[in-house]
């Protein structure tokens, strides 16, 4: 895995990939139809190829018309809403790799032209993109004027995460709401560390824990991890189907 900038958190950066690499299997496997559109969009490409990119959230190097097929389904929102939004994040999630051999498309251009499509979409498709475009503006990658808002990086409102809240226990509830608020994320760091893969059950506990990692640039649980640990024992918030 490379390495964010030491700006970045780093663990923004690898649910940030989960995320759009969930969102185009999601496509994949929900309506393989998805596919086929994307591979309609340019003679040559092949609808198995594409599927195949979807369900491994990456283009393949030398992608050829495969790729050719990708970046123009994500410069048509109007044509096919779930092939624009399964192309894009294809087109981030390989520009935050930063592993292409093949020079990038310029996703800045990408967001000038469709920020409103984005804007559109499903919440946790909107979030999924936008928080792919700021991650990359932060990096330099695709400078964006201006970079998307912290509404538009957000599946919910805080007022709505903090709602469900209500129920959870309060050792959890305390830490959650401090953070929310704008207190020191560093307890709700340790609590998604330690007991990530318990809390993904608890679906309005890992709603608040993503509505940190998509809001506060300062929220990073793997902040002292090494790579390896990350590999091994870093645990993802599950992204939303729309």
């Amino acid at each position: 895995m490379a390495l964010s900038p030491p700006h970045q958190p780093r663990f923004a950066r690898a649910q940030c990939l989960s995320d759009l690499r969930a969102l185009a299997g999601m496509s994949a496997a929900g309506a393989g139809a998805v596919a086929e559109r994307i591979a309609a969009c340019l003679p040559g490409a092949e609808a198995g190829d594409v599927a195949v990119a979807l369900s491994a959230g990456r283009l393949p190097a030398g992608a050829g018309p495969l790729r050719e097929a990708v970046e123009l389904a994500a410069a048509l929102p109007g044509r096919d809403a779930p092939a624009f939004h399964a192309a894009t994040a294809l087109l981030l999630a390989e520009a935050l790799e930063g592993e292409s051999p093949l020079a990038p498309p310029d996703l800045a251009a990408y967001h000038d032209a469709h920020s409103d499509a984005y804007r559109a979409a499903p919440a946790a498709v909107r979030a999924a993109l936008m928080n792919g475009f700021r991650l990359l503006h932060d990096t330099g990658a695709a400078p964006l004027q201006p970079p998307p808002t912290l509404a538009e990086r957000a599946t919910r409102a805080r007022v709505v995460v903090e709602a469900g809240l209500a129920g959870a226990p309060l050792h959890l509830r305390l830490p959650l709401q401090a953070a929310l608020a704008g207190g020191p994320p560093g307890e709700t760091e340790a609590l998604w560390r330690d007991r990530g893969r318990d809390l993904v059950a608890a679906p309005p506990v890992a709603d608040a824990m993503r509505h940190l990692y998509e809001t506060r640039d300062d929220w990073d649980p793997w902040r002292d991890w090494p790579d390896d640990r990350i590999a091994q024992e870093g645990v993802a918030i599950p992204f939303e189907a729309p």
